[in-house]
Parts: structure tokens; C-alpha cells; sequence
């Protein structure tokens, strides 16, 4: 019976202690802007990239992602709601960047909004690094979209 309990215990610590990310890809964020015509919200169009998921095991090429624009979208007078509340697992870190500016902000709430800059075409890129015990890497890869403001509905 002591056997038996010893396993048990030890089955559930090494399940407990795992740092493996769930699924084949990562979760991603929703990037929308409400629409006036259609009275509802429209997803932003995007690029994604996995740059390495479950423990980092399996890292891709990103070299091609800088050079991918997205498409750009006008946006009018609209600000973009981006959500990360339904990600799961949550990323340990998340950096918005201005790729149009440099600007960078860490995030740490469920969602942001984004206002429309009269500064024309921006894109911008999120960043999102899953990390496990002592900060080794588990999972990163980014999201990448673009717009501009025409400054009308």
C-alpha cells in the first residue's frame, strides 16, 4: 500500500512540476476596432509567427518575419481593442512595439487600447514569451499588424 501511495505521489509531482505548454501552437490575442457601418466589431488581418513552443524544443527561422509588412488597414478615428483575457496559457511577459517609432510598453492587464495616431501608417508588433521555473524559455512567438488613421468614421 506504501508502494502504491509512494507512486501515486510521485506521478502527481512530476505532473505538477511539468513545464510543457499544452497544444501544438500558442494562443493568440484579438486585435478588433468597432465598425459604425456594420455595428460590430472587425478582426484586424494579421501575421503571426511561432518562435519556439513547448520548452523551446523546436525554435523556427524568423529572419523573414521583419521583412513581412501586414496589411495596413485605415482605421479611421477608431482606437483598436486588443485582448490577451482569453490566452491560455497566459504569456509570463507581453511587449507591444510601435515597429513605425520604436516605442515599447509591457503590458500587464487583460487588454489595452490602442488610439489612432494622426502620424499615419503604423505597425505594430506583440511579443509574447512564455517562460517556466528559474525564467527558462517555454514558449515565444509575436503577432504583427498594421493601420493607419484617414482622421474619418
Amino acid at each position: 500500500m506504501k508502494m502504491r501511495l509512494s507512486l501515486l505521489l510521485l506521478i502527481v509531482l512530476i505532473a505538477a512540476c511539468s513545464t510543457d505548454l499544452k497544444g501544438e501552437e500558442p494562443p493568440k490575442p484579438t486585435v478588433k476596432m468597432f465598425s459604425i457601418e456594420n455595428q460590430s466589431d472587425v478582426e484586424i488581418p494579421h501575421l503571426e509567427r511561432t518562435i519556439c513552443w513547448n520548452n523551446c524544443a523546436k525554435v523556427k527561422n524568423t529572419a523573414m518575419l521583419a521583412q513581412e509588412k501586414p496589411e495596413i488597414v485605415d482605421i479611421g478615428k477608431h482606437s483598436l481593442k486588443i485582448s490577451f483575457k482569453n490566452m491560455e496559457p497566459k504569456p509570463s511577459t507581453i511587449n507591444l512595439i510601435n515597429e513605425t517609432t520604436g516605442e515599447r510598453i509591457q503590458l500587464d492587464s487583460n487588454w489595452i487600447n490602442l488610439s489612432p495616431s494622426n502620424d499615419g501608417e503604423a505597425v505594430y508588433r506583440l511579443h509574447f514569451f512564455w517562460k517556466g521555473k528559474g525564467g527558462a524559455p517555454l514558449g515565444e512567438s509575436t503577432y504583427r499588424f498594421g493601420v493607419t488613421s484617414s482622421g474619418t468614421y
